[in-house]
Order: C-alpha cells, then structure tokens, then sequence
C-alpha cells in the first residue's frame, strides 16, 4: 500500500488533522515505479492514529469517514518530520491484518507501562486467541516478504538510474 498523504486522528476520532502531503521528486519516483505493480485501490490517504485499531467495525468507520486506505501509528509523526526537513515522504506498508478482519487481542494494552502483564492475562484467560496470533504472524511474515521486494526492486531500479541506465519513471 502507498500512501499519498497522511492524516492523524486523535482520541476515538475526535480530533483530525489536516492531511500532509509532500511531494517531491523521490515520493514521485516511488510512486511511478509502484504505478502497475500496486492496485490502484491501494494508493491513497494513511491514518494514524494515538491507539491500535483492533476491531473490524472500528476500522472500517476509521476508513469511511477519512477515506484512510491503510491505519498506524507512526505516519503522521514522520510525515510532520519529514516536512520539517523540507523532504519529500510516502507511506510505503505491508498490512499485517486486513480491513475486515479482527485483530486477536487488544494490543493497546502493552502500550501502557503494566500492560505486558495484562497482555499475557488476557491471551492465558482466551486461549484460543493464540490461532489467532499464530495467523497474525502468518501475515506479517508475508507483509514482509512483499515489503522486502518493493524496496528490492526500487533499489535495483534506483541503482540503474544512477549509473545512467534507466530513469525513475522505468517499471518495477
């Protein structure tokens, strides 16, 4: 998934920035290169959010009222960043767990300074929950294969561009 620009949206939705969009020439690069490999319908706006989205009735509001393609945590914090530098960003992800789906447990207990203890609590009182991190694993270990070839591919393709072989714009 790609994305063109990055919002952040606080407590339970509550407070919503305006998106961040830095273009430049490096974002445009990674986006042609992606252009055909990635479907259409994952290039768009990211959300980050002060909290995991676990659920998949959340996720899918997150994703209707903000038109988010994909949900984190971290996007927006660099995107601030990256414009402070004055350089160009792009969301480049990997979903770990789809739109539609629930996640296993409430991971926003280990954000909290006595959560580890919670989080086992509640995977030793739900043991079936660990099918769940099992599959969760799955996908994630998938997530990066797929994200470890993009950049395969983008660097093979920047490194040509470099010596003078082919331009930005050439296919993945």
């Amino acid at each position: 998934m790609l994305g063109r620009d990055v919002v952040f949206v606080g407590e339970h939705g509550s407070e919503q920035s305006s998106a961040i969009d830095l273009p430049g020439v490096e974002r445009d690069a990674v986006l042609a290169l992606a252009d055909g490999s990635v479907q259409s319908a994952h290039v768009g706006r990211f959300v980050s959010t002060d909290r995991i989205i676990g659920g998949a009735l959340e996720k899918g509001r997150f994703a209707h009222s903000t038109g988010a393609i994909g949900l984190d945590m971290e996007s927006a914090a660099l995107a601030i960043e990256a414009r402070r530098a004055q350089v160009p960003f792009v969301v480049v992800r990997a979903a770990s767990d789809l739109l539609d789906e629930d996640l296993p447990l409430d991971f926003n207990l280990f954000l909290r300074p006595t959560g580890w203890l919670k989080g086992v609590a509640a995977v030793l009182s739900a043991p079936s929950s660990l099918w769940g991190l099992r599959r969760l694993r799955r996908q994630s270990l998938a997530a990066a294969k797929t994200l470890t070839a993009f950049f395969q591919r983008y660097a093979a393709v920047m490194a040509t561009d470099e010596a003078g072989e082919r331009s930005p714009s050439g296919t993945l």
